[in-house]
């Protein structure tokens, strides 16, 4: 009995937290392939900037449970993305931890699946890209108003 109690306690403690609160704002980078792209996200709202084509991409997210969200391609400046505006993928937050999260999505209807991971960058983005990201945020709220 006593090795049965060692061996739940060891498995629920060797499991990825799902604390998803903390990712609803702040910066972060993906893990990947596409580094390039900085995400700032508050609440409801996230701006990806691409440091190296100077693209924008305005995402509304719709937080449907703590770890479960849509994104809607809002605005861009991305000549290829411009033909996605409106549509949405379904998010989910698989395992977080203080580092980031990993993530599962589902376009056209889950026909489509993909996955990734977002982390918060350990190195401190500059002061001025944090302001723009920041002001182009703000633009864009004044004009859903």
């Amino acid at each position: 009995m006593l090795i049965l109690v060692f061996l739940v306690n060891g498995v629920c403690h060797s499991q990825k937290q799902t604390d998803c609160q903390q990712h609803r704002n702040g910066f972060f980078v993906y893990d990947g392939k596409h580094t390039s792209n900085v995400v700032y996200r508050k609440n409801d709202y996230q701006i990806e900037y691409n440091v190296i084509s100077k693209q924008w991409v305005t995402v509304q997210l719709h937080w449907i449970k703590d770890c479960k969200y849509y994104f809607t391609y809002f605005r861009t400046t991305e000549p290829y993305l411009l033909q996605c505006i409106g549509k949405s993928m379904l998010f989910y937050i698989v395992t977080s931890d203080a580092e980031g999260y990993e993530y599962k999505a589902n376009y056209n209807s889950g026909e489509k699946h993909f996955e990734g991971r977002l982390i918060s960058p350990k190195t401190a983005l500059t002061k001025k890209l944090q302001r723009t990201i920041k002001r182009k945020l703000r633009q864009k709220n004044k004009k859903l108003k």
